[in-house]
C-alpha cells in the first residue's frame, strides 16, 4: 500500500483561486496515478490530495514491495515540478480486496497511511516489512523509529528518503 499526500493543500486552497487549486490537483492526480501505473500498480482512490496504491492487486508480482517504493520515489522527485511539496508512506502485507472498487481493508493500509501523516516534506517512509521485502539495505536511506498520535508506529523502524539528501538511486532502483 502507499499513501501519498500534499502538505499544505489547506493554504493552497486559501492562497489560489478554487479553479487553480482544481487544475493543479488535476495535473497531480494524473502525474501520480501515471506513476503509479507505471509500475503496475493501481490507483485505490484520491482523497481529497491523498492519492492511495496498491501493487499487487488485481496481478501479483514477485517484486510488488520494490515496484511500491520505485514508485514512490518517483513521486517524491515529481512534486518539484509540480511545484508542490508532499510526503509519501509505503507499508506492505497482506490486505482484502474482492469489490469492483477494489477497497483494499487490511492493517498495511493503516500502517501506510500513518506512515505518510509520519513523514516530513520531501520524505518517504517506508515500513520496515517493505524494507525487507524490496531487498533493500541501510546504505539505501537512514533507518529511524517513527512515531504518529496513536502511537502505534513506535516500534516501526522506517526506512527515510529525505528530498536533497543524495539519495542513491542506482541498481536498487532503476533495472
Amino acid at each position: 500500500m502507499l499513501f501519498c499526500d500534499v502538505v499544505g493543500s489547506t493554504a493552497l486552497g486559501e492562497s489560489l483561486d478554487p479553479e487553480a487549486v482544481r487544475a493543479l490537483l488535476a495535473r497531480y492526480f494524473g502525474v501520480m496515478r501515471g506513476i503509479v501505473e507505471s509500475y503496475e500498480g493501481s490507483v485505490e482512490k484520491f482523497i481529497g490530495d491523498a492519492v492511495m496504491a496498491v501493487f499487487g492487486v488485481p496481478a501479483v508480482h514477485e517484486d510488488d514491495a520494490l515496484r511500491a517504493c520505485r514508485a514512490a520515489v518517483e513521486m517524491r522527485e515529481a512534486f518539484a515540478d509540480l511545484g508542490i511539496e508532499g510526503r509519501i508512506g509505503v507499508c506492505t502485507g497482506e490486505v482484502v480486496t474482492g469489490t469492483e472498487e477494489r477497497l483494499a481493508t487490511g492493517d498495511p493500509v493503516n500502517v501506510a497511511a500513518r506512515l505518510q501523516g509520519a513523514a516530513e516534506p520531501g520524505e518517504v517512509l517506508i515500513a520496515a516489512t517493505t524494507f525487507r521485502f524490496a531487498g533493500g539495505t541501510a546504505s539505501h536511506g537512514w533507518l529511524r523509529r517513527c512515531s504518529d498520535r496513536s502511537g502505534r508506529l513506535g516500534s516501526c523502524v522506517a526506512v527515510v528518503w529525505r528530498t536533497g539528501r543524495g539519495l542513491p538511486i542506482g541498481r536498487w532502483w532503476r533495472s
